[in-house]
């Protein structure tokens, strides 16, 4: 049989502690057919220095970017270099997590001709405290995945781009996106072919908590979620199922950022009110929710009352 050329495509930003990690998994793996595309952001010449000084026998295809240009950019970059028919996005602070990762996520495409885009389980190991633990996929996640991939917006149950590999095809990153930017590019594969495969392995390792992730600027920013989770809904509009999963999701997001009116949304997303029923219906369930906690908290205030009497 002939073995597929696999593209490792290694988008990097300094922090060359853990692109090490990432580059000595590669070269452990049993599966020896791939390229390792390596496209660097970073300002200064830390990584080519690194690579000629550390693997100077390793054949690494190196960009680098003369103006850094930011994720997800820097990771279509590193796929527009590719040439193999197997694609495999590795962030450089994630690695693979045995020697036969790569092996085992071919032979999943290999062995199931249909499918085109394959993911894992994660081992994800938090960079402060060195613990770790793993993601939880369930059947029932699968499944409404396979009905419906926009099921994802309800919450990324795979994981980390790292955790993945596809057939080539013409899906890029949407570089509107930081936050939620895998749940669309995982969505926008799987409306073109809903047939995916899952490997119930960590086979990857990412990072958790790591300083210079895209990810904590993101995180309680306002800008950021309400602009982003509203956008996949007006992109994906002709195939989202409005059911309560999605609901809930919007609800807490509201909530959160203590959002109760199309008017108070539209500050964060100018095209609100094109799904103007779906948000009207989110903010009525919102203050059902608000009056019931606030009935909750009422009750209690005086039974706490009643018991001190």
């Amino acid at each position: 049989m002939v073995e597929t050329l696999v593209s490792i495509c290694i988008p990097a930003y300094k922090q060359i502690f853990f692109l090490k990690k990432c580059l000595d998994s590669v070269f452990m793996q049993t599966y020896k057919k791939y390229e390792v595309i390596l496209t660097d952001d970073t300002p200064d010449d830390t990584i080519r220095i690194f690579l000629k000084e550390n693997y100077p026998d390793k054949k690494i295809e190196y960009y680098k970017n003369d103006k850094a240009l930011g994720s997800p950019a820097n990771w279509n970059y590193a796929i527009s270099k590719a040439k193999g028919n197997y694609i495999k996005i590795l962030h450089h602070d994630d690695y693979f997590t045995n020697k036969d990762s790569l092996q085992k996520f071919v032979n999943e495409l290999d062995n199931n001709k249909n499918v085109e885009f394959v993911f894992s389980l994660s081992a994800i190991n938090n960079a402060g405290t060195e613990t770790n633990w793993f993601n939880t996929v369930t059947p029932q996640m699968l499944e409404k995945t396979k009905v419906d991939p926009t099921y994802l917006i309800c919450g990324n149950f795979m994981g980390s781009p790292s955790a993945t590999i596809y057939r080539r095809n013409s899906v890029l990153f949407d570089e509107k996106l930081k936050w939620v930017v895998d749940l669309d590019f995982y969505i926008a594969s799987l409306l073109n072919n809903k047939r995916f495969a899952f490997i119930n392995e960590a086979l990857i390792t990412t990072t958790n908590e790591a300083q210079h992730q895209i990810t904590n600027s993101c995180i309680n920013n306002p800008e950021v979620e309400l602009f982003e989770f509203c956008y996949l809904l007006d992109k994906y509009k002709e195939a989202i199922q409005f059911n309560d999963d999605l609901e809930k999701v919007f609800l807490n997001l509201f909530y959160n950022y203590n959002i109760s009116s199309i008017d108070e949304l539209s500050r964060y997303y100018k095209n609100a009110g094109g799904l103007k029923n779906f948000y009207t219906k989110v903010f009525k369930a919102q203050r059902f929710y608000n009056l019931k906690r606030t009935s909750i908290s009422t009750l209690k205030n005086l039974f706490e009352k009643n018991i001190k009497k």
